[in-house]
């Protein structure tokens, strides 16, 4: 009992700690999914979105903890200068464009949905174990606890989106790759199954060959053992015939016998019937002589009897020649027959013979196409490595110019595949080429049989482009008519860069004889000028010892270069007045340039002259220093007017630095801002020492007055206006009650006095000067905001709950001066702020600013994002943030007006 009670403790407590243990498990592959999806942007680029401020990742119905810990994750961004913002999309219908959408696997049913409903978005796809390969982009994969996933670059490409090699290192796999592997080894293997079909085929017509030689070894066996009893009938024939000769002519002797014996007998007739008449005559005579008859009675019977006899012999004689013509009609009946059997076996000898000599042609053909069959086989394996190794790219073509097979090559080379080919070029030949010339060039090869030869500047799959040269060669059958064609590409980039690089180089050598030929008028021109210019030019050897100077040199410095020589030497260098000559000379001499330097001297009159000294080194045809030219140019009223024109800058920039600290003065004190405003911050960078831009902060009773401005110009000139601005303003407002501040009036005032001022009627030749200005004023008990813009707009982010609301209050589309469509006063806007809202009112100086890959200007609409993605954030990181931008967006590039941005937080 005690020991199942503990037992059943034991499944108890099991079964409390599952669900922790299941939790852990969860939470665990939350933050791996979490950390994936921070890291997968830095290996993504996005075609249609060059600048990236902040990257934006959807979840479609993700749970709390897993945003929670994706909030966490992506909080600081990348450095602060790329922020990460997490949206939550609670259906397929509410999904709006993200950077990334990440769907998960309870969320796999509706893949088809997400699919269309993404379509056209630059957003990359991240299901989760989702079972189509070929559909995914990027599919998560959990192997226990460790996570993985899948890539198809097909699929991203269409979304416009590229991926970097270095994703593989966070553990990703490229499925489309795999895939044309896939089907390169499938096509290969079907190629070899053709190829063990065809050596089946070969072996099992091999196998029937060995029947049909074993039929034939036995046919004829058969056909010997029937010569043979034919050569036995043949003999018995011929004796039977020898028989038969003998027989026909013993017949031929009895005939002829019996011929002569019927003959015999016919003249016996002949005589018996002599006799009988005679006899009749004679018993006539018998009657009339009785006497005589009965006398010669027994003559009669005697000759009767003989007649009788010889009766009986004649019917015997005739019954055997009856007998002798039968036996003669059987024997011509079997000869008959005999020479029909001997035809018959004759006829068949001879269609054995036929039939012998038939398979011995067909054991022939056989042993033939055995023969073709099996190198033909040795050609398909030849052939199946070249397909299969070879890098050139072959394709076969019908008369129509489709595409029939491709080999590996041709995937290696372009980066299609067959079915690529007929998805994404129309599989035709003629429509995929990009040579003008093409369809002449497939028809001519079909009409002259005869193969061509071309180039073409081709595209890869990849967008690499490279030169090919084709051969179009066609396949004709027995009669000589072309029923397929062969296309083979060959890579001739290198050979195409070379031919480029021997053009460029000719062209080149043709400049540089050009060159030569200008260097020989200019040096006839130079000659002209050394000898005539008031410049000293001095040329000096390896060592700085003065080989030849012109006659500038002594109307230069009122001495002749002997005299020169006598008083300070010879050596270029050692009477330099430059006492860095001899590192400014190395420098010179290591990145092959001339260097300059200014130099004070006093003449032989003893006048002070400035000297500005230009010395080049000239090299010979290995590289090596062979010379020195150096030229001395009287630069002493440019020197005195430099001075002079120093002078007078170091007073003009006290000055500018005095306005700058009065207008510093005049600006609101940083005291004073955080008492009206707890939560701001002001990003104020002028272009010069003084700015255009300036900034106003007031307050009358519960309302707290504040203004961005932008002056006409710059410097000075906006330093002034601003300053006119700030003075009309306090006016203004010192006029009015609390209740009666009005932002549109307070800027209809401003207009009117800054015209009055300046004395603008709108007359030709005017100054038009002016203002662009957002004024806001905001009663602290009710938070009502009252804006009015002169051009330059209100932008407000209020965020509600995990969604954000911008608000956009544009300005009237006029200055604070004068213009000529101007209406009668400036639009009062009002708005209900509620806390947490961040208002900005900022100058068009940040957004106009140039720069970024391209050098273009930043604009108002990525600016505005910028401020949107970092609005939920204090506002010194929201200032750190712009002014990292900003300088990263300017880079090189000089700043083109004064920058004001205002950053309140209610």
């Amino acid at each position: 009992m005690k020991f199942q009670k503990i037992i059943h403790v034991l499944v108890i407590l099991l079964a409390l700690q599952l669900p922790q243990v299941v939790s852990y498990a969860q939470t665990s592959l939350d933050k791996q999914k979490a950390k994936l999806l921070y890291d997968l942007p830095i290996h993504l680029r996005w075609e249609n979105d060059d600048d990236i401020d902040v990257i934006k990742i959807g979840v479609l119905n993700g749970s709390q903890t897993f945003i929670k810990e994706l909030k966490r994750v992506t909080s600081g961004g990348y450095d602060n200068i790329i922020l990460i913002d997490v949206i939550s999309f609670n259906s397929v219908a509410s999904i709006t464009e993200t950077h990334i959408l990440y769907v998960p696997k309870t969320q796999n049913s509706q893949f088809n949905n997400i699919k269309r409903k993404i379509l056209g978005f630059n957003t990359a796809l991240v299901t989760e174990e989702y079972p189509a390969k070929k559909s995914i982009m990027i599919n998560l994969m959990a192997k226990g606890s460790k996570l993985t996933f899948q890539i198809n670059n097909d699929n991203l490409r269409i979304a416009n989106v590229n991926v970097t090699p270095g994703i593989s290192n966070l553990g990703g796999i490229n499925i489309s790759t795999k895939i044309l592997f896939d089907e390169s080894e499938k096509s290969l293997k079907q190629e070899k199954q053709k190829v063990r079909r065809l050596q089946a085929s070969i072996e099992s017509k091999q196998k029937e060959l060995a029947k049909k030689e074993k039929e034939l070894e036995r046919q004829k066996e058969v056909l010997f053992s029937q010569g043979d009893q034919i050569v036995e009938q043949r003999g018995k024939i011929e004796v039977q015939l020898a028989e038969l000769g003998k027989l026909v002519g013993e017949a031929k002797i009895a005939k002829q016998e019996l011929q002569k014996k019927t003959e015999i007998l016919h003249e016996k007739e002949r005589a018996i019937r002599k006799q009988e008449n005679k006899i009749g005559e004679q018993i006539a005579v018998l009657d009339k002589l009785e006497s005589d008859i009965s006398g010669r009675q027994e003559q009669i019977e005697i000759q009767n009897k003989e007649i009788k006899s010889q009766n009986i012999e004649i019917k015997t004689q005739m019954l055997r020649i009856k007998f002798q013509q039968n036996v003669l009609l059987i024997f011509i009946t079997l000869l008959v027959v005999i020479l029909i059997l001997a035809f018959f076996l004759l006829r068949g000898y001879r269609l054995k013979q036929r039939k012998n000599k038939l398979l011995a042609q067909q054991k022939e053909e056989i042993s033939q196409q055995a023969a073709e069959l099996e190198v033909i086989n040795k050609e398909l394996e030849k052939l199946s490595i070249v397909a299969s190794e070879t890098s050139t790219a072959v394709i076969i073509l019908d008369t129509q110019g489709n595409f029939d097979w491709i080999n590996i090559g041709f995937t290696k080379m372009y980066g299609y595949t067959l079915k690529l080919l007929n998805d994404e070029l129309n599989g035709n030949i003629i429509k995929a080429s990009n040579h003008p010339d093409i369809e002449s060039l497939f028809n001519s090869c079909i009409k002259d049989k005869a193969p061509v030869i071309y180039e073409s500047y081709v595209t890869t799959r990849d967008k690499q482009e490279r030169w090919a040269q084709s051969t179009l060669s066609p396949i004709l059958n027995s009669e000589g008519e072309v029923t397929k064609l062969v296309l083979i590409d060959s890579d001739i980039t290198k050979i195409k860069e070379a031919e480029n690089e021997i053009l460029r180089q000719n062209q080149m050598i043709l400049d540089q004889a050009t060159l030569l030929e200008s260097k020989n008028v200019e040096l006839e021109k130079l000659s002209l000028v050394a000898s005539k210019t008031d410049n000293s030019v001095v040329i000096a050897d390896l060592n700085g010892e003065i080989e030849w100077v012109n006659d500038g040199f002594t109307r230069l410095l009122g001495t002749t270069f002997d005299e020169f020589k006598k008083e300070y030497g010879s050596n270029l260098f050692l009477t330099s007045l430059n006492p860095d000559i001899v590192d400014q000379i190395a420098e010179g001499i290591a990145f092959k340039k001339s260097i300059h330097y200014t130099s004070k001297t006093y003449t032989k009159a003893n006048r002070l002259i400035w000297i500005q000294t230009t010395m080049t080194p000239i090299f010979d045809n290995e590289g090596n220093v062979s010379k020195f030219i150096a030229i001395d140019a009287d630069v002493t009223k440019i020197k005195l007017a430099e001075e002079e024109i120093a002078r007078q800058n170091e007073k003009i920039t006290d000055s500018i630095h005095y306005a700058k600290k009065i207008q510093t003065a005049v600006l609101p004190p940083n005291d004073f801002l955080k008492k009206l405003l707890p939560e701001y911050f002001i990003m104020f960078r002028p272009k010069d020492i003084v700015s255009g831009d300036f900034y106003w902060a007031s307050k009358k009773g519960d309302q707290i007055l504040i203004a961005a401005a932008d002056c006409t110009g710059h410097g000075v000139p906006g330093g002034f206006m601003s300053m006119l601005g700030m003075t009309f303003l306090n006016e203004i407002t010192g006029k009015l009650s609390p209740e009666e501040l009005n932002a549109g009036h307070i800027l209809t005032e401003l207009r009117n006095s800054v015209k009055s001022s300046l004395r603008q009627t709108g007359k030709e030749g005017e100054a038009k000067d002016g203002m662009d200005i957002a004024l806001c004023i905001i009663d602290q008990k009710t938070n009502i905001m009252q804006f009015a813009g002169a051009n330059n707009p209100l932008f407000v982010v209020r965020n509600n709950d995990q969604e954000q609301e911008i608000i956009d209050i544009k300005a009237d589309d006029m200055p604070i001066g004068i213009f000529y469509h101007e209406k009668d006063s400036f639009t009062n806007h009002t708005l209900q702020l509620q806390e947490g809202d961040s208002c900005y009112l900022f100058s068009d100086g940040y957004p106009d600013q140039f720069g970024g890959k391209k050098g273009r200007k930043l604009m108002l609409s990525r600016f505005k994002k910028m401020l949107a993605a970092s609005a939920n954030r204090p506002l010194h990181v929201q200032k750190e943030f712009l002014e990292n931008k900003f300088d990263i967006w300017k880079g090189n590039n000089r700043q083109i007006d004064d920058i004001l941005v205002i950053g309140i937080r209610i």
